[in-house]
């Protein structure tokens, strides 16, 4: 019986966070690529995981056995009948608003009743262990969920998305789910067997003993905790995704160290130690802070590092103060369902109110300093604590000193991130900050547009330059060597994916037309507010707000002669735009001998390889263009750029000639991206 019903909530477990990154990912594209998808994806996971687990609360309350099993048993079958998983391509989105709404919207259509039958499976059946053997304590159960959740998430950046195409991820899922049906259906029989000797539903008498019995504080914090935990879960994730692609790996790795606490405070208290994790934090915090003043000088492994042992370090203090309070069987589903509560209010906090709230990632230092708060009360109400009721002074005079030096801190490096800065703005898709740099020198004065350390372009002040083109776009880069090169006796259409400030504007003459795409509507509020480029712009310039790709494809081909992709010259470059069915859309929309230029001047993917074996897939020749700025000229990035273009007169003119790269290769292979198979585990620059 317990093997069973073990293997059973193992299996729901494994699949329902299997499923996250296999969904996430399929819907990734859709919606431009931003981390605000993942961030989106969740609150509905955390959100139905709490509607499953009050829908298991609720039935094993006020139904008898027979009566549980035969709704289980009903919504089961529902569930199969509503497979597979697969969203259909009438959820691409069709306009420019918050799209967080249709994100969850399609979740609810696609994956809905399957995933809230995977989340009633761990307390319910737990539940019903316990109804069966009244000795057998059923709460590490719960920390086998766990590893089935945690082997679900290392499984999936290592295995599945390297090996297996994005469709067939979906349709495996859904070979699992019947599997796990049988199972659940077989732990379901077996208890009908026995339903005949087991407890009816509670009495109103057993409802108000329950409430006696447990204190509100524990209650509230049942909730608290789990709620703080998933704001620091959160808040780091789109630390880590602002600055590097979003890709399942970085979803998964703080979710699995965020389920590894709920395995090792669930198993055994000796794997929590108040104290000793209480002086972890502390070092944790310290080296955050640090990290924080120097992130221009740390590689992108440090940071992770440091990022993940403050997830692991901050959730096992959450979790394992929630595992401390831990009630008798009889209130094992209220506690669970608290604990799903605070999960999704968490959740909702980090996608709905903070962009509201704050301008920038602000819910990361409050979520760093909530967690120190719960280490203080803890130790003030813990009777077995040497600080109960705030003695010794001294102890907690310096205990909060420590806790307003780092408050001090944070706010000190939020001043130095936003020192000088005249505007700011915060959407579903980025934080964007305008900065003004070298006020004291009206020639080398300059604005600047960023996202995070992410440079959208700059401009300088001096209305004398305020035609030249700066940052990865100048004359001596690959696009400027390129545009200045094509015949001077006509007129030219160019297409450009990623507005920015508009740099590349610059490059207009009288009689051509520039046509920019942009997925966020702030960048052009903003470009058009702070930056010239465009009124200054010499020739016809239009703005296509939405997911560039998803605008070509509706549009009738442009004839471009260039199109310019800088999408990619961040550290979070959307992958959607470099599948071969993305480049197939690109070729529809140039002449052909048009050329389309990638900048790939990426710290941390190498994009080299990837356009390369697209470029061999359909046959496109390609050469490298670099800028390496020897001169160390303020204008200028050094920068990276690719070619591929049919067009051997462009190639051959001398600007270009002087910038090609022959020698340029890569180390590694990939194979061809497609809307089925990317991979960027390979590719990154560890």
């Amino acid at each position: 019986m317990r093997i069973l019903y073990s293997i059973t909530i193992v299996l729901s477990a494994f699949l329902l966070f299997l499923v996250q990154p296999i969904i996430s990912k399929y819907i990734l594209p859709w919606f431009g690529g931003s981390a605000a998808v993942w961030t989106t994806c969740i609150v509905f996971f955390q959100t139905f995981l709490l509607f499953g687990y009050a829908y298991s609360h609720l039935i094993t309350r006020y139904l008898r056995p027979r009566q549980q099993i035969i709704l289980h048993v009903l919504i089961l079958l529902l569930a199969l009948v509503l497979l597979p998983i697969i969203p259909g391509d009438q959820w691409k989105p069709t306009s420019n608003v918050d799209p967080t709404i249709r994100i969850l919207t399609l979740l609810f259509v696609s994956l809905g009743i399957p995933y809230f039958v995977l989340a009633t499976t761990g307390p319910l059946l737990q539940r019903w262990l316990s109804m069966l053997s009244p000795a057998t304590v059923p709460y590490r159960l719960y920390a086998l969920s766990n590893v089935g959740s945690l082997l679900a998430l290392i499984a999936y950046p290592f295995v599945v998305e390297p090996n297996i195409a994005r469709r067939a991820q979906a349709e495996v899922w859904s070979w699992g789910m019947m599997v796990f049906v049988v199972v659940c259906v077989a732990s379901a029989v077996y208890l009908w067997r026995k339903a005949s000797v087991l407890p009816g539903p509670r009495t109103p008498d057993d409802e108000k003993q329950e409430v006696v019995a447990v204190p509100l504080l524990d209650r509230a914090l049942w909730i608290t905790l789990p709620a703080i935990a998933s704001v620091l879960l959160l808040s780091t994730t789109n630390k880590l995704c602002q600055e590097v692609v979003p890709m399942p790996l970085l979803w998964v790795l703080p979710l699995a160290i965020y389920l590894l606490t709920f395995v090792l405070t669930f198993d055994h208290p000796r794997w929590y130690s108040r104290p000793t994790y209480a002086i972890a934090y502390l070092v944790a915090i310290s080296i955050v802070c640090w990290m924080m003043f120097n992130e221009e000088t740390l590689t992108f492994l440090p940071q992770l590092a440091i990022y993940s042992c403050l997830v692991f370090i901050g959730c096992m203090i959450c979790h394992g103060e929630v595992a401390r309070l831990k009630p008798p069987p009889s209130h094992l589903t209220s506690y669970y369902l608290s604990i799903a509560a605070g999960g999704a209010m968490g959740g909702m906090f980090v996608t709905f109110l903070a962009p509201v709230l704050f301008s920038g990632y602000y819910e990361f230092q409050c979520a760093i300093l909530a967690c120190c708060g719960v280490v203080l009360l803890m130790f003030f109400v813990d009777e077995t604590s040497p600080l109960r009721r705030g003695k010794p002074r001294w102890a907690w005079a310096g205990l909060a000193a420590g806790v307003a030096i780092f408050a001090i801190l944070f706010y000190q490096q939020t001043r130095i991130i936003y020192h000088n800065t005249v505007d700011t703005a915060r959407n579903f898709f980025s934080t964007l900050a305008i900065t003004s740099y070298n006020e004291n020198d009206r020639d080398r004065q300059f604005l600047v547009m960023r996202h995070g350390k992410t440079l959208h372009g700059y401009q300088f002040i001096n209305p004398q330059y305020h035609r030249m083109p700066t940052s990865y776009f100048t004359a001596k880069g690959g696009a400027g060597r390129v545009l200045t090169s094509l015949p001077g006796d006509s007129a030219h259409r160019v297409g450009v994916v990623g507005l920015g400030v508009g740099t590349l504007a610059a490059y207009g003459r009288p009689g051509d037309y520039f046509r920019f795409y942009e997925i966020n509507p702030q960048v052009q509020q903003l470009a058009e507010k702070h930056f010239t480029y465009l009124a200054d712009c010499l020739a016809r310039n239009d703005i296509v707000i939405g997911d560039a790709r998803l605008s070509m494809e509706k549009e009738p081909p442009q004839n471009f002669d260039v199109l310019v992709l800088d999408a990619f010259n961040s550290d979070s470059p959307p992958v959607h735009l470099l599948t071969r069915e993305a480049f197939e859309i690109f070729l529809k929309h140039i002449k052909p001998d048009g050329a389309i230029l990638v900048n790939i001047s990426s710290k941390q993917v190498n994009l080299h390889a990837v356009v390369a074996a697209v470029a061999k897939e359909l046959k496109l020749p390609m050469i490298v263009l670099t800028d390496f700025n020897q001169e160390r000229d303020i204008r200028r990035f050094p920068s990276e750029w690719i070619v591929l273009t049919l067009n051997t007169t462009l190639l051959q003119q001398r600007a270009v000639q002087e910038a090609v790269f022959p020698d340029r290769q890569t180390t590694i292979t990939v194979p061809v991206w497609t809307d089925d198979y990317t991979s960027l585990f390979p590719v990154l620059n560890w």
